[in-house]
């Protein structure tokens, strides 16, 4: 299960572990601290897949037998709050999440300090403060996640790139610009040069930084990068993912203050039909194009 994980091949991985949570449940008992193990990485295989009610049994399962066995001041203790936590910021739970990632925060900073695991509690909790709306607290998270990640030898490029472009965001929702560019084009270095320009990560930053340029009325340079964003995804995960599916809508509102109206209504048709085929006519997002593609109507007049 282990390589599997290591290699994100989720459901390989699930299945594996799956095997192994039942030989150690009956030879070492439901309560034991390598079932726990097995659970804490259950948890993260199904937080992978989106599978949200799954990976919170399986986190709680592990932080009751950790908690018990371990004690509340153990490393692993910790490590499955955090897991936990991770899962409430994803269902919208933000004051469980916050607790939970706190409490995880609290035994790292006093038993390992300055360490990886503790930037991605830090970075945990800003992500918490984000979907608050608490934007101050959140960049001061991400900027102490960051210090950790630049100061310690060996840690995972990917990981400073995403809290970078974390920050990006964060300065994107304030309305500065400016900051949110530099950040996302500082992430972008990163995944450039270690994920390479065909990784979905990548694409992101572009992505992220046609939101920016567009918000800054650089018009052309988010054409640019949308177009970039829209490349990877389109080779990558195809024509018919979400993810496309947002660069196309972005792309649309990209044309629209262009006042290049034909397009905007293209790439703005080819975001609704994949929202309404993958998340049906009624959810959230696939309203979201709707009211994009009335805005193109009306502009045309």
């Amino acid at each position: 299960g282990d390589s599997h994980s290591l290699l994100r091949e989720y459901e390989p991985a699930k299945q594996e572990y799956n095997q192994t949570l039942a030989i150690f449940e009956k030879i070492l008992g439901r309560d034991h601290v390598g079932t726990a193990t097995v659970c804490h990485k259950l948890g993260y295989v199904h937080f992978e897949l989106s599978e949200y009610g799954m990976a919170k049994q399986m986190f709680g399962r592990a932080l009751r037998i950790r908690e018990n066995v371990l004690g509340h001041d153990n490393l692993d203790t910790a490590r499955s709050s955090n897991g936990l936590g991770m899962v409430h910021i994803e269902k919208g739970e933000y004051e469980l999440a916050m607790k939970l990632c706190e409490s995880a925060l609290r035994i790292y900073e006093r038993l390992i300090g300055k360490h990886p695991a503790t930037a991605a509690t830090h970075n945990s909790l800003g992500n918490v403060r984000k979907e608050l709306g608490e934007y101050a607290p959140a960049l001061e998270q991400y900027e102490s996640a960051l210090e950790i990640y630049e100061k310690i030898p060996g840690s995972d490029p990917p990981d400073t790139a995403h809290i970078y472009n974390n920050l990006g965001n964060v300065w994107w929702e304030m309305g500065n610009y400016e900051q949110a560019k530099s950040h996302h084009y500082q992430a972008l270095a990163i995944r450039n040069k270690v994920l390479g320009s065909n990784h979905p990560d990548t694409a992101r930053s572009y992505a992220n930084l046609c939101n920016a340029h567009l918000a800054s009325g650089d018009y052309d340079r988010a054409k640019d990068v949308c177009g970039k964003a829209l490349d990877i995804y389109e080779k990558v995960l195809g024509c018919e993912h979400l993810l496309t599916a947002e660069v196309y809508n972005n792309l649309g509102s990209v044309h629209l203050q262009m006042r290049e109206y034909e397009r905007a209504e293209e790439q703005s048709a080819k975001a609704r039909l994949i929202y309404e085929k993958v998340l049906g006519s009624d959810h959230p997002l696939t309203a979201e194009v709707y009211n994009d593609l009335a805005e193109v109507y009306l502009t045309r007049g």
